[in-house]
């Protein structure tokens, strides 16, 4: 059928797959990215995945990752320090202003020189986005952004979400916890810090150690918003032991 996502995203892929025999996928464990992984895995003999966070270890994120490790064991994860990390950092967004002590910074790192990094450590040419154009308006400015990159694919660019949930219950995929935004993912929006502090405490914590006063964002929606936190009282506490050092980023 022409015009069909689906099939042209096979076609996009099987075409690649004439050229390369291997792809590096970017995998957030989000369900865009558990559906262009496995329509990969259909295509390609060799398939690295790369995820990049904001910051390590976060327990919303190993949930995510882990899926991908059991159902496709022999394909590897590298992590790496998302490029907009870099910006938080260096312009003070919830942290300390390093760019006024810190000479060394490089807050130009964008999101080319992370994939030729990874193409250079891998020798991987080709690489695999699961970004959707029907995601958000930020998602479609980055995808015409980056557009011209001619080593990037975007097996699924034009599906909508119900073709996305489809595909999981089809293929017996689970679908990811998430804070049902249009484009979700680990960031420092105010929906997926609000949903973090109810829903992953340990994860809130861990994201305020490298930017100390994100709780500014969970004020604003308790007191000018509809948000109605869970464990309010522990959020209404001010808290004594922020300090400078721990804006030294998670790179």
């Amino acid at each position: 059928m022409p015009g069909d996502p689906i099939r042209d995203a096979h076609a996009r892929l099987e075409e690649a797959a004439k050229k390369h025999d291997s792809i590096l996928m970017g995998f957030s464990g989000g369900k865009d990215s558990l559906v262009c992984l496995d329509l990969c895995t259909r295509y390609f003999k060799r398939i690295e995945c790369f995820h990049m966070y904001l910051v390590p270890g976060l327990r919303v994120i190993d949930e995510r990752l882990d899926v991908a490790r059991q159902r496709w064991p022999e394909i590897p994860i590298h992590q790496l320090p998302h490029w907009v990390v870099f910006k938080f950092i260096y312009f003070g967004v919830y942290c300390d202003l390093r760019s006024k002590y810190d000479g060394w910074f490089d807050h130009k790192v964008q999101l080319r020189d992370i994939y030729d990094w990874l193409a250079a450590q891998t020798g991987i040419k080709l690489i695999a986005s699961g970004a959707r154009g029907k995601d958000s308006g930020w998602r479609r400015r980055n995808l015409k952004a980056i557009s011209a990159y001619d080593d990037v694919l975007y097996p699924i660019v034009g599906w909508n979400v119900l073709e996305v949930l489809s595909y999981l219950k089809a293929r017996n995929l689970p679908i990811p916890r998430s804070e049902n935004r249009k484009a979700s993912g680990v960031d420092l929006h105010h929906q997926y810090l609000t949903w973090c502090w109810d829903e992953f405490p340990d994860d809130f914590a861990k994201i305020e150690a490298y930017f100390p006063y994100v709780r500014a964002s969970l004020y604003k929606e308790m007191w000018h918003g509809d948000w109605k936190p869970k464990r309010a009282a522990e959020l209404r506490q001010v808290r004594s032991d922020r300090s400078p050092s721990v804006a030294a980023g998670p790179c």
